[in-house]
C-alpha cells in the first residue's frame, strides 16, 4: 500500500511567520526515527516553522508550496490570525485553509510513496474523517483509501482543533 508521511510542524514562536521554539525543536528531533530513511520526495509549507521542521529533521526540501503550509499564524488571545507582515485580521476573515483543502489533497495524493510532507496540524485535520491532529507528530496517509492513522506524537497539543490556521 502506497503512504505519504505528514509531519506536523512542532510548538512554534509568537508573532509573524513564527519559527519554531526551543520545545519544538526538541519534539521535532523526537519524529526522525519515525520517517522514511531516503525519502524521494520532501514537500514543505513556506511558513519559518515549517522550514525550521526540515532542518530539524535534517531534510533538505525538494519541493516548497504555501498550500501545505502558511507563514500566517493564530492569535488564540485575540481570536485574530497574524499575517506574515504582522497585519492582524479577525480570524472569521481567514478563509485560507478551507481554501486550499481541495488542492492539499490534490498535491498529497499525487506525490510517490515514501514521500515526507511538512505542514501543519489545520491541513492534516482537513483530511481526517475525524479526531484531532496533533502538534510535531508523524501521520501515514494511504492516498489510496484516503486512511490516516497517527504513527507517534511528540506532542498531545491540539490547538484548538478546527480552530486552526
Amino acid at each position: 500500500m502506497r503512504y505519504i508521511s505528514l509531519v506536523t510542524h512542532g510548538k512554534k514562536l509568537e508573532g509573524p511567520n513564527p519559527g519554531l521554539s526551543p520545545i519544538g525543536k526538541f519534539q521535532t528531533e523526537q519524529l526522525k526515527p519515525h520517517l522514511p530513511k531516503k525519502p524521494k520526495v520532501i514537500a514543505c509549507g513556506t511558513g519559518k516553522r515549517h522550514l525550521d521542521t526540515a532542518q530539524a529533521l535534517g531534510l533538505t526540501p525538494t519541493r516548497y508550496s504555501i498550500v501545505i503550509g502558511a507563514p500566517e499564524s493564530k492569535n488564540r488571545a485575540k481570536n485574530t490570525v497574524t499575517l506574515a507582515d504582522g497585519t492582524e485580521i479577525e480570524y472569521e476573515l481567514y478563509t485560507s485553509v478551507a481554501d486550499r483543502t481541495d488542492a492539499f489533497v490534490h498535491l498529497v495524493t499525487m506525490l510517490p510513496a515514501g514521500a515526507v510532507v511538512i505542514t501543519s496540524r489545520s491541513m492534516v485535520k482537513s483530511i481526517m474523517p475525524f479526531g484531532d491532529s496533533k502538534a510535531s507528530a508523524v501521520y501515514r496517509y494511504e492516498p489510496d483509501t484516503k486512511r490516516i492513522t497517527e504513527v507517534f506524537a511528540a506532542s498531545d497539543d491540539i490547538g484548538e482543533g478546527t480552530m486552526e490556521v
